[in-house]
């Protein structure tokens, strides 16, 4: 079970208290109510500075951990933010260092690359790189172009032209032809076979004729016979059927067909060069790729589509064709022209010194925005010392310190040394001067010390007596009590110890008064100061209880209610008697045993001892009390008068246990008998009676 905490508002007085105020300096016990506050605020404000100091070492602790594996170029702006991190650096500052363009990043690699390989032979790289970019652009131009919707709109009308005019030139020439004509006359084949003989006629058979030669025995430029009429009229009839309009616009369109289609082959599908140019694409950005992908794979599907349409004779849809990125790759193109000129700078140590510089700065930003979530924590890590750091200063507890010293020397001090020379002189010690001084301490508590007034170079317990020693002490220790707050209980073990007649009194006296404030135990074996104690606390009409401590069979420290016997008074031990005789008749049987026998003896022995007690205390009022320090003279008139029926009923009763007791060896043969239980009770109330009138009799006096 727990203890009780108001326990250790108990004081206790001992020969260590004793010790510890006459060897050293200290702060008193006790400090007025309310006074106690300061120090208390003090050491409050100590504890939270050592939690606050923790909380930083952690914290420090962590900054250091974080910072350990950074790795930082200290010539770079990223690394003089880094390496002077604090309390003040702005997190926005962090953010816009770390935050990278596309192009930025582009330039990053392009100058890494160009300060670890060969300058000379990088740049020529990349100027071929920028050519076939350049060559590529000028081929997705051209496709652009060719392939737009408004040339493809052409392109649809040249083929609807050329199959309708087409068709139109076979409805003519099915009417004019008939089935005695061979099959495909008029067709496009029969028209080519004409058109050459054509050409035969009027450039070698008949030059500078006009097709067909039917005059002046002209012969059949195709079998070479004579005309005759019905070949004149067939010829004739060719000659009007191919100089009808459905025919010259059936050849018109046809040859604008054929020039769409040339012009349709001159364009190559884009996928290969673009395949080819995959590496030197690198450096183009992902979403722009993208589309340029998608404006090739849609080209080339447009292109192959027209094809087909113009050989089908049919026009089909085309799909969308994105805008071309021609632009963006003659720009890249452009970009890659600069970079080779940077890459033969790099050749210049000034030039290459700038370079590098660039891109440790780029480096330096491209590592930042990896950790930079870290970074800004250790921004926080910082701004939180800082706070704590201001909190931590409101712990100080100079004024704190000065304040308490201030008010301890009016209301502690002050007092302090007035009360122990009240003391002092309420003990009585005369015999040596000793005064109580104070003595700065640490934090501004306030020490005290007992000095020797004549001699401050030698120690009170070289100079004083034991007893002198005991008086100055208790005096230290009662000054001390008088500034509690409280008003709990106090121990005094053996004070008195070492101490003549003359200060027994006085201390008795002086804690006889204690006990009007508080409960006061006092522990002693000095039976004269405990009458002493018995006395003053009669006298003041303070409560006073007795205990006493004695061994049961083989256990010290048993504790009994009362006095022990010899200190009893009178009707104690009366009171005793009679529990005693009751514990007897219970198993006294027929013929007592030996042990019975030896018990009743003990009993009148005790009673004896009693009717003694009563002459000491009673008949003769306290006059003179043996173990008591002095006589008490104003309770003499009590014992005038003392009537001889109670002074011979004394005397019968004293006879009587004399008798009884073993203080004489009785004879042997004798053997007189032992009073039974029932005299016993007899003799007791006989006593108890005549202690009653008595006590009837000195009441009637006072």
């Amino acid at each position: 079970m727990p203890s009780d905490v108001r326990l250790a508002n108990v004081f206790v007085f001992d020969a260590a208290t004793a010790e510890h105020y006459l060897e050293e300096d200290g702060p008193t016990a006790f400090t007025p109510r309310g006074l106690d506050i300061l120090p208390k605020l003090s050491k409050c404000c100590d504890t939270i500075s050592v939690s606050l100091q923790q909380e930083i070492d952690q914290l420090n602790k962590d900054i250091a951990g974080s910072a350990k594996n950074w790795k930082y170029n200290l010539a770079t702006v990223v690394g003089r933010l880094v390496s002077s991190l604090s309390a003040r650096t702005k997190p926005a500052d962090v953010d816009r260092l770390s935050q990278l363009t596309e192009g930025e990043a582009q330039r990053l690699r392009e100058l890494a690359e160009a300060l670890q390989a060969d300058s000379k032979q990088k740049a020529m790289e990349t100027r071929a790189s920028a050519t076939r970019l350049r060559s590529v652009a000028s081929k997705a131009a051209a496709a652009a172009k060719t392939l737009s919707d408004d040339e493809a709109s052409a392109f649809q009308i040249v083929v609807a032209e050329a199959k309708a005019s087409a068709e139109a030139a076979v409805l003519v020439a099915t009417g004019r032809f008939d089935a005695s004509f061979l099959p495909g006359t008029g067709g496009n084949v029969w028209r080519e076979l004409w058109e050459a003989a054509r050409a035969y006629s009027t450039t070698v058979a008949y030059d500078g004729r006009e097709f067909p030669v039917t005059t002046d025995g002209a012969k059949c430029v195709l079998c070479q016979r004579d005309l005759d009429e019905d070949a004149v009229n067939r010829l004739a009839a060719f000659d009007s059927f191919c100089k009808d309009r459905s025919q010259q616009l059936a050849e018109g369109a046809a040859k604008r067909r054929e020039e769409a289609v040339e012009r349709i082959n001159t364009i190559e599908a884009l996928s290969p060069e673009f395949t080819r140019i995959d590496a030197d694409l690198a450096a183009v950005p992902v979403g722009q790729r993208a589309k340029l992908d998608e404006f090739v794979k849609a080209a080339d599907e447009r292109l192959a589509r027209i094809r087909d349409n113009f050989a089908k004779g049919l026009w089909t849809d085309l799909g969308i064709l994105p805008m071309s990125p021609d632009e963006a790759i003659a720009q890249l193109a452009v970009s890659l022209e600069e970079r080779a000129k940077m890459e033969e700078s790099a050749d210049d140590p000034a030039t290459r010194e700038k370079l590098t510089s660039q891109r440790d700065d780029l480096a330096a930003r491209e590592w930042l925005a990896g950790v930079k979530g870290d970074v800004v924590e250790q921004i926080g890590r910082y701004r939180r010392i800082a706070a704590i750091e201001l909190c931590k200063k409101d712990t100080d507890t100079h004024q704190v310190t000065a304040k308490n010293t201030d008010l301890t020397r009016v209301l502690v001090t002050k007092a302090y040394l007035t009360l122990f020379e009240d003391e002092v002189k309420k003990l009585e010690l005369c015999t040596i001067a000793v005064k109580m001084e104070d003595a700065e301490g640490k934090k501004g508590e306030r020490k005290f010390g007992l000095r020797l007034e004549k001699a401050q170079n030698h120690k009170v317990r070289d100079i004083a007596s034991e007893g002198e020693q005991r008086c100055v002490a208790l005096a230290a220790f009662l000054a001390e009590l008088s500034l509690a707050s409280h008003r709990s209980a106090l121990v005094f073990d053996d004070p008195v110890s070492s101490l003549d007649h003359r200060f027994r009194k006085k201390i008795a006296r002086r804690l006889a008064e204690e006990c009007q404030l508080r409960q006061v135990i006092v522990l002693t074996h000095d039976v004269v100061f405990l009458n002493d104690l018995s006395t003053q606390a009669e006298d003041l009409g303070v409560a006073s209880e007795f205990r006493h401590l004695e061994w049961s069979g083989a256990i010290p420290g048993q504790c009994q209610d009362g006095l022990p016997w010899d200190c009893k008074s009178p009707q104690d031990r009366v009171d005793k008697l009679e529990k005693q005789q009751r514990d007897l008749a219970r198993k006294w049987g027929p013929q007592p045993n030996e042990e019975d026998v030896r018990e009743m003896r003990e009993a009148y022995s005790l009673l004896r001892a009693t009717l003694e007690g009563i002459v000491e205390r009673v008949v003769f009022a306290d006059v003179v009390f043996r173990f008591r320090s002095y006589i008490d003279m104003k309770k003499l008139k009590r014992v005038v008068g003392f009537p001889d029926s109670e002074c011979d009923e004394i005397l019968r009763l004293h006879k009587c246990c004399s008798d009884v007791t073993e203080a004489h060896d009785p004879a042997s043969g004798k053997q007189s008998p032992v009073p039974s239980p029932a005299e016993l009770k007899q003799d007791i109330a006989d006593t108890s009676a005549v202690l009653a009138a008595i006590h009837l009799r000195q009441k009637s006096i006072r």
